[in-house]
């Protein structure tokens, strides 16, 4: 499909502005800001008089609708940057709409955006965009990584249904709900690209890299606007010209109510609806139904948000260590992303050739590349953490990623050290419970087992034993490993905190065994266990109150998102409860609750 690249000049006067805006680029010499937006096949070459018309249009609609002075030589990329961030003030949560200031640059962002001034509007949608999520929202805006058919997968999954990392954006709350609402007022656009899909592209592109950008829309009040935008679209969609934007705020809409939808959101879809014409009502219905299916309906009710960069959970030190009875780790996890810095198959192939001295069976090259870098010490291989017990001369056991592999990582007395690469590649962006558990060798039970179970079901079994440890537990790290200069460690490692979402997580201090794992995941992470020491003999007694009674002896902690603060998580194990023990929410931990909107 034709395309062309938007260059945004700088205009010092009406007359110079007429000359055109790469005339101006030359003589002043700026860097032109750039974005790749596709054209319609029809309207990508124009003539010398409607191109002349346009800049004319231009010229007169740039100086009028700001009412500034011809003598102004301020750069229109800081006047639109400095008005976008008066605006976003009444994107605030609790504003109550008196700030004039705010009020006053919003009705001039939206005479501006509206008056279909194709130049004016391409740089306020670029400033927009960086504001919203920088770079990524940025790129993505193009729409050449991207679906535009509604697929919500694409750029999560490859061809086998695994998850494939997507450029991250961290997004501005406050900013999408604005570029939400300047969407609404957005023209369609009468010389090829779209601006308004360009916006809605970038915001698409925020909500589907990470679940804390839609906590945090939701947070803003963003579901309500954008549902407002679709109705807006659909009703203003006669000639079906605007079909592809209608699809992206659809699965907008549909990605930020999926996350939490109040009742007051599901009443304003619901109210839209009603009004709607008979097909744009079957479409709004369709959409909510969808809403009520997504993934994230799917996982726990509450969760915790870990940033990837300085999240974390520290839970509290345990002298007795290790269990004699083995150990087991269970949570619900919704990767988001887990990129290493070597992911080619040559690189994979010479790691796997190096691990051959750790003679794991039936290793993927990629887990055996993992334990070649483990092994080598490589520092800048990414491997985020899903869990770390270590002592503070660094024994004790390690759970990481890396390329989607499960890497389990000892270190015993002198510096022994075993590794044991998983062959089962986790999907990002889908909720599963994820389970380990070790079985120390004994004369009643045989070997020494490891074993890895998701959703329930026991996927790998390894002959596995930990090497011997003679240090107390000094750090009960999740989602994190201690620093090496907190630790004390020896051998310097670089921090890898996991990029992910985290239900209630359980530690125990024994293996379970595949009923038990079984019926922990059955259950789901939104159930809040109970255990009680005292034995109710009256009452109904239910089948979770029987579970964690069983459970209630080999329980080391337990940290649900539910009883989390803002710094700290109780530990609501029998053993926590009855010291009031508190894990720490490091860095950039969050705690979020989804709601679907029917309580």
């Amino acid at each position: 499909m034709p395309r062309r690249w938007f260059r945004m000049g700088r205009r010092h006067t009406r007359a110079v502005r007429a000359r055109g805006r790469r005339s101006i680029a030359r003589s002043r010499g700026r860097a032109e800001m750039e974005l790749l937006l596709e054209f319609d096949d029809d309207a990508h070459y124009l003539d010398d008089d409607a191109r002349a018309r346009r800049r004319s249009t231009s010229s007169s609609a740039v100086v009028g609708r700001w009412a500034r002075d011809d003598d102004d030589d301020d750069d229109d990329e800081t006047y639109v940057a400095a008005t976008l961030r008066r605006a976003v003030r009444r994107c605030a949560p609790g504003n109550d709409g008196s700030d004039d200031d705010a009020n006053d640059a919003f009705e001039a962002l939206t005479r501006f955006v509206s008056d279909g001034d194709e130049d004016a509007l391409a740089l306020t949608v670029i400033k927009l965009l960086e504001l919203v999520g920088g770079d990524a929202a940025v790129m993505m805006a193009r729409g050449d990584d991207e679906d535009d058919d509604g697929n919500e997968n694409v750029g999560e999954n490859d061809e086998h249904g695994h998850g494939m990392d997507v450029a991250i954006a961290r997004c501005d709350a406050g900013y999408v709900k604005l570029g939400v609402e300047l969407a609404r007022t957005m023209p369609e656009t009468k010389y090829g690209p779209s601006h308004r899909g360009a916006l809605l592209r970038g915001v698409r592109h925020v909500l589907r890299s990470y679940m804390g950008n839609c906590h945090a829309v939701c947070e803003q009040g963003v579901v309500q606007e954008l549902l407002r935008s679709l109705d807006a679209l659909l009703r203003s969609n006669e000639n079906g010209k605007a079909d592809g934007d209608v699809k992206i705020v659809a699965e907008c809409a549909r990605r930020a109510a999926g996350f939490s939808m109040s009742a007051l959101d599901l009443k304003v879809w619901l109210e839209l609806a009603a009004a709607s014409t008979p097909e744009s009502r079957g479409f709004l219905l369709d959409q909510l139904n969808m809403t009520l299916q997504t993934r994230f309906s799917t996982g726990p009710a509450e969760l915790f948000l870990l940033d990837g960069e300085s999240s974390g959970i520290l839970g509290s030190a345990q002298p007795k260590w290790p269990f004699t009875e083995g150990l087991a780790f269970v949570t619900w996890v919704y990767l988001e992303s887990v990129s290493a810095s070597e992911t080619t198959a040559a690189s994979a192939a010479s790691y796997a050739a190096a691990a051959s001295a750790s003679q794991v069976v039936d290793a993927s090259p990629l887990a055996a590349a993992a334990v070649a870098a483990a092994a080598a010490g490589e520092d800048e291989v990414h491997m985020p953490r899903l869990f770390s017990f270590l002592s503070a001369e660094g024994q004790g056991v390690e759970c990481y990623f890396h390329d989607g592999f499960l890497i389990l990582e000892t270190n015993g007395v002198k510096e022994s050290r075993m590794t044991l690469p998983f062959s089962h590649k986790f999907p990002l962006k889908r909720w599963f419970c994820l389970g380990i558990e070790h079985k120390p060798a004994s004369v009643r039970t045989g070997g020494a087992e490891t074993r890895l179970y998701v959703n329930g079901i026991c996927v790998e079994t390894h002959k596995f034993d930990l090497p011997k440890i003679s240090k107390p537990l000094g750090f009960c790290c999740i989602g994190t490993n201690p620093p090496a200069a907190m630790a004390g460690l020896q051998r310097k490692r670089r921090q890898c905190a996991l990029f992910a979402s985290l239900g209630p997580v359980y530690i125990f201090k024994q293996a379970l065994g595949g009923h038990a794992m079984k019926a922990l995941s059955a259950r789901g992470g939104s159930y809040v266990p109970r255990f009680s020491s005292n034995d109710d003999k009256g009452g109904d007694v239910n089948v979770e109150d029987v579970l964690d009674k069983v459970l209630a002896p080999t329980i080391l902690q337990v940290l649900h998102p539910r009883m989390a603060s803002k710094n700290y998580v109780l530990d609501i194990s029998p053993a926590g409860v009855s010291i009031e023990s508190k894990a720490a929410l490091l860095g950039g931990t969050t705690v979020a609750r989804l709601y679907l909107g029917i309580v």
